[in-house]
């Protein structure tokens, strides 16, 4: 799955195993919504595509594969967020008086009288 930089996107798998070392790094929470700031295609050690999140900025650590870098996170942790179109048609529908029914009664000649 590809993003890009601006897309809104879901964390859908929060389970991390960070080295004793990066607990202090903040990571996405699961179920949450987050904007891409930038991508890492090439991403160390062939765990494919990752992201950095608008929302979270971790301070450049050294680490063993890749050097010293930002952590990215892998884009198979989240989903694009899909957003509706708000439609308040049937509000506004709700809003509009409905016609009123009324029972009419057909008189005689003798009744009209």
């Amino acid at each position: 799955m590809t993003f890009r930089i601006g897309q809104k996107v879901v964390c859908v798998d929060d389970f991390w195993e960070a080295p004793p070392a990066a607990d202090h790094l903040i990571r996405p929470q699961k179920d949450q919504v987050y904007t891409v700031r930038d991508l890492a295609p090439g991403w160390i050690s062939s765990n494919g595509p990752a992201i950095r999140l608008e929302e979270i900025i971790n301070r450049k650590t050294l680490w063993q594969k890749s050097g010293f870098c930002e952590l990215a996170f892998k884009t198979s942790r989240f989903r694009p967020l899909v957003e509706r179109k708000t439609d308040i048609s049937i509000f506004t529908a709700m809003l509009t008086p409905s016609p009123k029914y009324v029972k009419v009664k057909m008189l005689t000649q003798d009744e009209r009288r």
